[in-house]
């Protein structure tokens, strides 16, 4: 008989065992659980921070802008080759559609057009862009493209840490606390859809409950940041 402890495996168990010795199971569970609440911010983020992208990029650059060969710089030529690849495989999809586009594309796509390969081409022509996808911002002044770039890829980052199951409550890379970047991931969408939009997905967030809970059995120290 199979103990969920052996299918979960040792080894992924063993950061979890460091940290609160008898109780890494509660504590791994307690991980999940807080994933689990934070796909929902990650989820709105993603979709209205590329959509915002091109709607933005649509106005200064072309509503066909992402078919533009020129706008595929580094990384995201790869980017769209695979998407259009992938699209072109799939009967009821094509790849010549731009909803269809934007949807492929990964996170990695959009973030990747913040990097300074950008500049010549897209911030420095246009610096107002920048500024109208974060036109929320509590201080226009402080949108800089740097900023931004640091932003977008932490939360990249955090989120394909939490797709590929890593732990947001043992953390040994760098990372913010998972409460810190919680906050992190809801000002961003404050910033592109403003706090009417935030309200509503707040509304459907329980990521603040779990963490409560989480401090109340004694698995997580509140954050001071």
């Amino acid at each position: 008989m199979y103990d969920i402890t052996d299918l979960i495996s040792k080894k992924r168990l063993d950061k979890y065992e460091n940290e609160l010795p008898e109780r890494a199971l509660d504590l791994y569970i307690l991980n999940v659980r807080l994933c689990s609440s934070l796909y929902v911010i990650i989820h709105f983020f993603e979709i209205m921070f590329r959509n915002k992208v091109d709607l933005i990029f649509s106005k200064h650059l072309g509503a066909n802008w992402i078919f533009d060969a020129q706008y595929h710089i580094g990384e995201n030529i790869g980017h769209m080759k695979n998407a259009i690849e992938k699209l072109s495989s799939m009967k009821d999809k094509n790849a010549s559609k731009k909803d269809n586009l934007i949807s492929e594309l990964g996170l990695g796509f959009w973030t990747r057009l913040f990097d300074k390969d950008y500049m010549p081409l897209v911030w420095d022509k246009h610096p107002e862009i920048l500024r109208e996808i974060f036109s929320f911002h509590k201080n226009k002044e402080k949108v800089k493209l740097s900023a931004i770039n640091g932003n977008v890829n932490s939360i990249r980052k955090y989120r394909n840490k939490i797709s590929h199951h890593g732990s947001v409550v043992v953390c040994s890379d760098g990372k913010g606390s998972c409460a810190v970047m919680h906050r992190v991931i809801a000002e961003a969408i404050r910033t592109i859809a403003g706090n009417a939009v935030l309200t509503q997905i707040m509304a459907i967030d329980n990521f603040t409950e779990i963490y409560v809970d989480g401090i109340k059995q004694g698995l997580l120290k509140k954050t001071k940041n």
